[in-house]
């Protein structure tokens, strides 16, 4: 079945303002997801402030009904750098009408916002037996916490990132830091690491940053790790959303077999839905969205739309650069 995006998305502008986006993601009925996804995004880069950003998304909140948004919406709280967020992801933190998927994204969020005065309440579900995602990350978030500092100026403070001998090419808030003056010579060890369940999730993570921040001659690392790993879907999910940044092609082939996994949890098909996105010249990308545009589940189907919809963006740019070089 053919949605359309790529025509669509090359008929409309391909910027937006900040007045369009919040339209976007506010108006009712509501638009297309890639329309609301792609618009989310822009407001990091738009909005006047960041105070701004988060009465916005509160406000999209209110009428947003789709899985994929209110998780994404939660993500972009997290980077957002601003307190005010706090309270909004503490609600979604606590509201137990929320998928677990959108509570696990708040957790990590509050935690890329450095919000120590909510430890004891990610704590309160570390241990969740109902919960066992959100469990994960809230036990990821405390002990991220804790290795950032005990003295904490304010909720946003900034953290220096550390590197590797390849330095540091993200802008992300993680969950965990990289390592610092990891070397080449490094990733046979740090795979072991990845892979090893008896090591505690904050330390695979950074095994995991790590090996990301070592550039292209750690993917197949991260990818023996994606396929290894049983515990959890927690670790998968951050695995495949690395993989996306990193935009390695030779990856396209593992994070298809996530997506097409219908006994996968559907937070680490989403993610590696999303992580395809980045990898548009990839045959494979496309063909394994396209295939999943009517799957049954949807956080996925709408998740594929979305990445379809960013490949088909980002293409159009490429285009009209070429155009404008070539006149």
């Amino acid at each position: 079945m053919s949605f359309g995006f790529e025509a669509a998305l090359k008929e409309v502008a391909l910027s937006m303002t900040w007045e369009e986006a919040s339209v976007t993601l506010t108006s009712t009925p509501l638009q297309p997801i890639e329309y609301r996804y792609r618009a989310l995004f822009f407001t990091r880069q738009l909005a006047p402030t960041a105070s701004a950003l988060v009465e916005l998304l509160q406000t999209a909140l209110a009428v947003e009904t789709s899985l994929l948004m209110r998780h994404e919406i939660a993500y972009v709280l997290g980077q957002s750098e601003a307190p005010s967020a706090i309270p909004l992801l503490q609600e979604i933190l606590h509201d137990a009408g929320e998928d677990e998927v959108t509570r696990h994204e708040a957790a990590e969020a509050l935690a890329a916002l450095d919000a120590h005065g909510v430890v004891a309440e990610l704590q309160r579900y570390a241990s969740s037996q109902e919960y066992p995602l959100l469990a994960d990350t809230c036990e990821l978030a405390v002990e991220g916490m804790k290795r950032k500092g005990e003295v904490v100026l304010c909720a946003c403070q900034e953290y220096e990132k550390v590197g590797t001998e390849r330095g540091i090419e993200y802008l992300s808030k993680d969950p965990a830091t990289g390592r610092e003056g990891a070397k080449l010579s490094d990733i046979p060890g740090l795979e072991k690491e990845l892979v090893d369940p008896t090591l505690s999730l904050y330390e695979r993570y950074e095994a995991m940053f790590t090996l990301r921040n070592l550039g292209d001659e750690a993917t197949m690392s991260l990818v023996r790790g994606i396929e290894a790993e049983t515990s959890g879907p927690c670790l998968r999910h951050e695995i495949a959303f690395v993989l996306g940044q990193m935009e390695d092609e030779k990856t396209a082939n593992a994070l298809k077999d996530r997506l097409s996994d219908p006994h996968e949890h559907h937070v680490v098909r989403h993610e590696a839905a999303i992580a395809l996105s980045s990898m548009g010249g990839s045959k494979v990308a496309k063909q394994v969205l396209e295939q999943h545009l009517s799957d049954p589940e949807p956080m996925i189907h709408e998740s594929c739309a979305a990445s379809l919809a960013t490949m088909a963006y980002w293409q159009a740019w490429e285009d009209e650069e070429a155009r404008i070089c070539g006149s």
